[in-house]
């Protein structure tokens, strides 16, 4: 101690502390990048037809996210493309998607968010991809006014967005109230070549629980008078751990819009729609091509012990038929089809880290009973290798007599380099037999599919 205080009385001071709370992050930007390649050759051989390349191609996919968290304002970035290039058919042109490309911008204090460029968004009356703003402006904290408008963007059309279709709609999002619900409203109205496409009112109604959960959506078309989407979704947890959900889902498919009346006919605008119809007969078209679909679905998901967990799930569905008009024929409805399904799921059965699963399908549809069984293991070996075989059998009976047996086998091989690189390998082989009233056929697909995926 007496040592101690000699060094120290004669040692240099420390500096002063600082005054003042903690001290504040650097703000700064955050990069999640992924770049990946897959090569795939298929050879497809065919009773009394024989042996031919069906795919030879190249799929490249990029995506890249960036976040910025700063004292004022947060900024984010997202985008992602592919790109399909086949090497076999001239008939077949190279393919460029890109399916997200926005920035987005939240000023904290203020209340401000903005998000601008192409995204995909369910929500306040939109209807999937668009090239477009969402503006929100927080003015309670429990209220928030948004601002949409955008370009409708169908990616198996064009990489565009359509010129002539548009959208402009409002919504406010409300919540949290009385610590369970979530509330949302909106209007929107979609424009195509100067007419109305839709204009529709709806909501959702989001409540939270300990035990339960419930998801309400609807949407109205004003302009048709017709209810386009009505949704239930409930999830409930079971005191043994288990999860019990119900979907009831009524809605048009595809949604009702003016541009349905194209479907089937030659033209591709509704104005050349138009030189031949009136603007009534348009819209009747629209409602003709505009089938309604019905479900209801039950799922439930078990833990059985620490190894084992079940779940199943049943659907009963049924579209409408759609009369003959405007040259194009009519459409039955399908009646009722149920689709039904069970999985058993192992972990570590048979070794560590090994994941197990065995499932069984069933479908009866208007046209044929299917039966369906898999098999799939996924098993680590040799430290950074993983491999997955799988088995599938289908056995179909269709109405017209026709009995098909499809077998699938198939080996996945993942290998993970390190934490950037990641090596994925997949031969398959499918073999079909189909047995009519008069001949028997026997047809095979044989295929490799092999690619890498970098993070950076």
């Amino acid at each position: 101690q007496r040592l101690l205080g000699i060094v120290t009385a004669t040692s240099t001071g420390r500096d002063k502390l600082s005054v003042g709370g903690k001290s504040q992050p650097k703000p700064e930007w955050d990069f999640v990048s992924s770049l990946s390649q897959f090569y795939r050759y298929q050879v497809t051989t065919l009773d009394g037809v024989g042996t031919s390349n069906s795919d030879n191609s190249l799929d490249s996919d990029i995506n890249s996210n960036g976040r910025y968290r700063g004292i004022d304002y947060d900024m984010r970035y997202q985008m992602d493309a592919s790109y399909h290039a086949p090497f076999i058919g001239a008939t077949k042109p190279t393919d460029l998607r890109l399916t997200t490309a926005y920035f987005e911008l939240s000023a904290k204090g203020e209340g401000v968010s903005l998000r601008a460029g192409r995204q995909t968004y369910n929500s306040d009356g939109v209807l999937g991809r668009f090239d477009g703003v969402i503006m929100g402006y927080r003015y309670l904290p429990q209220w928030k006014l948004n601002v949409l408008y955008g370009y409708p963007v169908d990616l198996t059309v064009s990489n565009q967005p359509s010129s002539v279709r548009n959208f402009q709609g409002l919504s406010l999002n409300i919540g949290t109230l009385a610590q369970h619900w979530n509330l949302n409203v909106y209007g929107i109205q979609q424009m195509n070549e100067g007419l109305i496409d839709r204009t529709a009112i709806g909501g959702e109604a989001k409540y939270v629980a300990d035990t339960y959960s419930t998801l309400t959506l609807l949407d109205y078309d004003v302009e048709y008078s017709e209810l386009n989407t009505l949704l239930f979704v409930g999830n409930w947890r079971l005191k043994n751990q288990g999860t019990f959900s119900l979907t009831m889902d009524y809605r048009n498919s595809p949604p009702l819009t003016t541009s349905n009346a194209l479907i089937g006919q030659t033209v591709t605008s509704l104005t050349q729609l138009l030189q031949t119809y009136s603007q009534d007969q348009v819209r009747q078209l629209a409602r003709d091509r505009t089938a309604r679909y019905s479900s209801v679905t039950i799922s439930l998901d078990q833990p059985l012990n620490p190894t084992f967990q079940f779940n199943a799930d049943a659907t009963l569905s049924n579209l409408s038929a759609m009369p003959a008009s405007g040259g194009v024929t009519a459409t039955p409805d399908t009646g009722n089809e149920l689709y039904a399904s069970t999985q058993l799921t192992a972990d570590n059965l048979f070794k560590r880290n090994e994941i197990t699963i065995a499932g069984l399908r069933y479908a009866s549809t208007g046209t044929a009973t299917t039966n369906t069984a898999t098999l799939s293991t996924r098993f680590p070996f040799k430290n950074k290798w993983r491999a997955s075989p799988q088995l599938r059998i289908d056995q179909q009976a269709r109405n017209d007599n026709t009995n098909i047996t499809l077998q699938k086998l198939v080996l996945k091989l993942d290998y993970r380099r390190s934490r950037n690189w990641q090596w994925q390998f997949e031969l398959g082989n499918e073999a079909t037999e189909t047995r009519g009233s008069v001949s028997t056929t026997h047809d095979t697909n044989n295929y490799i599919y092999g690619g890498y995926i970098f993070d950076f």
